[in-house]
Parts: structure tokens; C-alpha cells; sequence
């Protein structure tokens, strides 16, 4: 799927959040790619990642659904994240922007953010530093999983 596509959901998406004052940071992906490359559209996205504060997180959902989401797994009660799609479009709606059994405290990531626009939709994000420091720690994970092995 196309990295346009995949932009103009998280926009959308974004814009409804920002609507309803839903507390959130969209990481990773679009995002990543307009703050690190030139040419964005050349790195390659996945899904969307976006982390919604527990507050906001039963309405984010039910914003989501109305917009035609729905469970793409089972794993709809996840400690991380669950799992959401529509027409390939997957999203991980995040609980916790670091998976729990890293036990590392996520209030610097929480604490800075920035804004960030895309398409002229202000969107949350994180600032340089949290942004690096969320990257080191998804690496830090993916190699102990490999060790774990």
C-alpha cells in the first residue's frame, strides 16, 4: 500500500483526535519518515502507531469504529497496543507507547511531545529527544527478543 494512503489516514485520523481533544502522539511511520528524510515517501510504513492517553482511549476506539475500523486479531484486551484495520490501512492503537514488560517509565516520552503538521493538520508527536530516545529503547527490545530466541 501506498505511503499517500497510509499519510492521508493518519491526517484524518489525526484531525478527529485533535477535534475531540483526544490526548495522543501518532510515533513512528509518517511521521518518522517527514522528520528524517528528504524524499518521506521513500521509507517504507507499515502500519500507523499512535498512543492514546487511558483517558481518551474508550472514545479514540469508538471514533475509529465509526470511521470503519475494526479488530484485525484477537488480541482486542492487549497490555500494549491492539491491533486495527480498514481496507489494509492497519492501525496500533497503543496503551502504552513501550511494551510493559520493558518496565522502563515513559513519562519523559509522555512529557515531550511537539507538533508536527502534516496536510495542514497539526499532529502530535514526539520532540527530537523523545523521538531518539523511543528508538533506542524499540531496539533495545527487538534485541532482547532476538536473544530470548
Amino acid at each position: 500500500m501506498n505511503f499517500s494512503l497510509k499519510q492521508a489516514a493518519l491526517v484524518k485520523i489525526c484531525s478527529k483526535f485533535n477535534k475531540y481533544d483526544i490526548r495522543y502522539i501518532a510515533f513512528k511511520g509518517v511521521v518518522l519518515s517527514h522528520k528524517l528524510y528528504t524524499h518521506y515517501k521513500d521509507r517504507y510504513i507499515g502500519d500507523l502507531d499512535i498512543y492514546v492517553d487511558k483517558k481518551d482511549f474508550e472514545l479514540a476506539l469508538n471514533i475509529l469504529f465509526e470511521d470503519g475500523f475494526h479488530f484485525f486479531d484477537d488480541n482486542i484486551s492487549g497490555e500494549h497496543h491492539i491491533v486495527l484495520c480498514k481496507n489494509q490501512i492497519i492501525i496500533e492503537l497503543h496503551k502504552n507507547i513501550l511494551n510493559p514488560f520493558t518496565k522502563i517509565n515513559e513519562e519523559y516520552l509522555l512529557n515531550h511531545t511537539s507538533q508536527f503538521i502534516i496536510k495542514n493538520i497539526n499532529i502530535t508527536t514526539f520532540d527530537q529527544t523523545a523521538t531518539l530516545l523511543h528508538l533506542l529503547y524499540h531496539k533495545n527490545r527487538e534485541d532482547a527478543i532476538a536473544l530470548r530466541g
